[in-house]
């Protein structure tokens, strides 16, 4: 037996099979019928005696329908890119199909396109053009005919994009007091975290600082109201993330300052004939301001005329002065692009040479005032913050408990900002410090410092000397950049400081209770106080903290631990108590762990009374003392102190108290 399709033989597999019985039936099975299997049949059978045929015609009416490539299980698709669903199916007659997302018919629209099958092709394509976030979900395909319906695998679409900008933030030029806004445009899905950095410090919502993100535009804005050169010049950087990606754009805040003149030309200079001269002032501006000089209002070449761009201090240097070519009146014109100014004329006088002595000075002594002051003078109850007051911090308008200072002849003040290991300078008048030593955080590597509890400054090697508390060492910091940094005194549980006009360095030695004389440019120490042991005898000291040196080389120390402060003449075996002999306590005879001490001219004692939170002075010769700031309990009131510690006078008498617990420093001035 033969089977024939259309006259020719018909071949058998998988899907066509042919099989035989026991009575001579042969059988044609056609498994899944397509449209081609449609034609003439022919069974054809031969023995020795002859042959017979017979035929049949067959006929596909319908082929239900089924899925030869279905959906994949899940896509990834980026935002704004095409998607592109397939799916293969075949039937008879051709099914029809209905795109789904989630449990939603889908319409076709300008931006979503549905592709049929055409001819012998059955691929049902499902396209949407610039794909958004709205266009996630599950989708499927329902594929129907006349023989039945059935529905393909459901697709995951994800819709994602890594951030990036479509609109940059560009560099601000703004002058000082008005306000900088920074605008960029971002995309991305899901929606970026947007942040802003100043100078890669991470900037929060806070007084002053705006951020704002607009989800309908994607705008991100920064506004910085009332920009200022110290606080905000400098990069600005919008970072954008999410789970996918990040991207950064760092652009420049350039604040724009008129020139402004912070310390000018001396009315008048003299100089030596054939000696060089140099004129100096310190302008503030940005950009920085161009400066020309001028001589008896003729304009002067800029060959001797030069900019120290970390002091902001503009030099002419007029070399080897004669009377006929030097002297005269000079002045400059300082401008940049916001404005101009011009300093003070200073008239220079040439002296011509002679043999001049040079006289010292009447020295005063560290933290001493330089005019004399009246046993009944009086300070003002009320003090000035001029250091710190907003709560304890490490930002550079905070201190975080304060210990020792040192006051400058212009009323810089220099503290010893213990909390935050570091000294901050404070400009008379500022509203923010500046760190000048101990920037590199807490350690006890070279550049670094612990827990420092006082400060000098050494005018004559233009450097700082700390007592670096912790570290048990005294050390050297130069005021100039690049200079080196050294360690003068090493294994030391060091606490105050002072110099005396000779270079001879004072350290309190709290531990073994003395206090230690160095000499200038040696390491070899003399103890000059104490030295006897731990004990209240008047050769002995109890954990002394503070140290003043007079003009007569006398020492003054807070006996921290006998709630006392002892005198130490030079050359003496021991000292006098010349306050506070009546012990621990809070009246008028007696202390409560003193701290900060200063000596006027006349012998009177000021001290800083830790425990009782006040300021108290002893006449020379007085049986007690009187309280001339605080006394009014501890708190945070102008007329408050808590637990005060360092203290200096200024060059006018004006008292400043290192407020340790409320960190600050206030200032107290004269009546």
């Amino acid at each position: 037996m033969t089977w024939f399709f259309n006259d020719q033989p018909l071949p058998t597999n998988d899907r066509l099979q042919v099989t035989e019985t026991d009575d001579g039936t042969s059988i044609l099975t056609i498994r899944q019928a397509k449209l081609a299997d449609e034609g003439v049949y022919t069974a054809r059978a031969i023995n020795a005696f002859g042959e017979t045929e017979a035929h049949t015609t067959l006929k596909i009416d319908c082929i239900k329908p089924i899925i030869n490539t279905n959906l994949n299980t899940a896509l990834k698709v980026t935002k704004g890119e095409t998607l592109t669903l397939e799916v293969v199916a075949s039937g008879t007659p051709k099914p029809h199909i209905v795109w789904m997302r989630d449990n939603d018919e889908i319409v076709p629209n300008d931006r979503i396109q549905v592709t049929k099958s055409t001819g012998d092709d059955d691929k049902y394509i499902l396209t949407i053009l610039n794909v958004q976030p709205e266009d996630e979900g599950e989708y499927s395909a329902m594929i129907s005919n006349v023989g039945g319906s059935l529905q393909s695998d459901k697709c995951k679409v994800i819709v994602s994009k890594s951030p990036m900008f479509i609109v940059k933030p560009t560099t601000q030029k703004v002058r000082q007091g008005e306000t900088a806004v920074f605008v960029s445009n971002v995309d991305g899905y899901p929606t970026p975290i947007i942040t802003w950095l100043l100078n890669g410090k991470l900037l929060t919502a806070k007084e002053g600082v705006e951020m704002q993100f607009d989800a309908t535009t994607d705008q991100a804005n920064l506004s910085i109201q009332n920009v200022d050169l110290e606080q905000h010049a400098g990069s600005i950087t919008c970072r954008v993330e999410n789970e996918y990606g990040d991207e950064e754009e760092t652009v420049q805040l350039d604040i724009l300052v008129a020139p402004t003149i912070i310390e000018d030309l001396p009315k008048q200079q003299e100089t030596v004939s054939e000696q060089d001269v140099t004129l100096k002032l310190i302008v503030r501006g940005a950009p920085r301001p161009s400066a020309q000089w001028f001589f008896k209002d003729r304009p002067i070449g800029s060959e001797n005329a030069s900019v120290d761009e970390a002091k902001n201090e503009y030099q002419l240097l007029i070399k080897q002065s004669t009377v006929a070519l030097s002297e005269g009146t000079y002045r400059v014109v300082l401008k940049n692009e916001v404005g101009e100014v011009q300093s003070t004329p200073c008239v220079l006088t040439v002296l011509e040479s002679v043999k001049l002595t040079k006289v010292k000075p009447a020295s005063i002594p560290l933290r001493a005032s330089s005019p004399d002051i009246h046993p009944n003078a009086k300070w003002s109850q009320n003090g000035i913050t001029v250091a710190g007051g907003n709560g304890y911090g490490c930002e550079i308008n905070q201190l975080h408990d304060p210990c020792g200072l040192y006051i400058n002849d212009d009323q810089t003040i220099y503290v010893a900002d213990s909390g935050n290991h570091r000294i901050v300078e404070w400009k008379s008048g500022a509203t923010n410090g500046k760190v000048v030593t101990g920037e590199n955080g807490h350690g006890n590597k070279a550049h670094q410092l612990s827990y420092p509890v006082d400060v000098i400054v050494d005018k004559e090697r233009d450097s700082f000397i700390i007592s670096d508390h912790r570290n048990q060492r005294v050390v050297r910091w130069p005021r100039q950049n690049g200079a080196s940094r050294e360690t003068i005194i090493s294994n030391i549980s060091c606490w105050g400081l002072t110099m005396d006009e000779n270079g001879s360095l004072y350290v309190v030695e709290w531990k073994k209770h003395e206090v230690r004389r160095y000499k200038i440019g040696g390491t070899e120490e003399t103890v000059v106080a104490g030295g006897n042991g731990y004990g209240n005898h008047l050769d002995q000291l109890s954990n002394p903290h503070y140290v003043f040196v007079d003009r007569d080389h006398s020492l003054y120390m807070s006996d921290f631990g006998n709630h006392r402060v002892m005198k130490w003449e030079q050359g003496a075996k021991h000292g006098i108590v010349v306050a506070s002999n009546q012990g621990q306590g809070n009246n008028l005879t007696q202390l409560n762990r003193p701290q900060g001490v200063v000596v006027d001219q006349l012998g009177t004692v000021y001290v800083a009374d830790y425990w009782n939170h006040r300021i108290i002075r002893w006449l020379k010769g007085a049986t007690q003392e009187s309280v001339i700031i605080g006394g009014n309990g501890q708190g945070a009131r102008s007329n408050q102190l808590s637990c005060p510690i360092g203290l200096s006078f200024d060059r006018y008498g004006n008292l400043y108290v290192v407020d340790h617990g409320n960190h600050r420093v206030q200032k107290f001035n004269i009546e």
